[in-house]
């Protein structure tokens, strides 16, 4: 999870501190098909950049998946302990609290994540998003509606 963090996810969501008006709320969106760390890695990244810029403004990642089938597993916020094993203790302990052997995601960070399942290539993207995380949706995609999708978030 920290690679994912460390590589692509924390400067990314630095950008998103230049673009719009800070009383704007950030807005993310993750096509994540149930990958638990990529969306656990989402949120502590844009969690985390908020906190080291003392930016304030709200934020709402919207995780997306194909289907409903992981979902529901999901929007509880149960995380085993594994996932966060190279994740440093000062962020486990703002972004998660221990339940047994496992970790449950705080609600200030639960609460700003909206869970649907969403067809990408027949559906527009989501308005108004700072910051969008689809590649490993596209890299699976024939190139049809791989560029179906590219121009409707061009």
């Amino acid at each position: 999870m920290a690679g994912v963090r460390g590589r692509a996810l924390a400067p990314a969501a630095r950008a998103f501190g230049d673009r719009g008006p800070r009383s704007e709320a950030i807005r993310a969106w993750l096509h994540a098909d149930g990958d638990l760390e990529l969306i656990w890695a989402a949120a502590m990244a844009i969690d985390e950049t908020r906190h080291a810029l003392e930016d304030h403004r709200e934020f709402r990642l919207f995780v997306t998946a194909w289907n409903d089938s992981g979902l529901a597993r999901l929007s509880t916020g149960l995380v085993p302990a594994a996932a966060l094993a190279d994740v440093p203790a000062d962020q486990i302990d703002r972004c998660f609290r221990r339940a047994g052997r496992d970790w449950v995601v705080r609600h200030h960070v639960l609460d700003r994540i909206v869970f649907a399942v969403y067809d990408m290539i027949q559906a527009p993207p989501f308005p108004r998003c700072h910051l969008i995380m689809v590649r490993e949706v596209l890299a699976r995609l024939r190139s049809g509606p791989r560029n179906r999708v590219l121009s409707s978030l061009g």
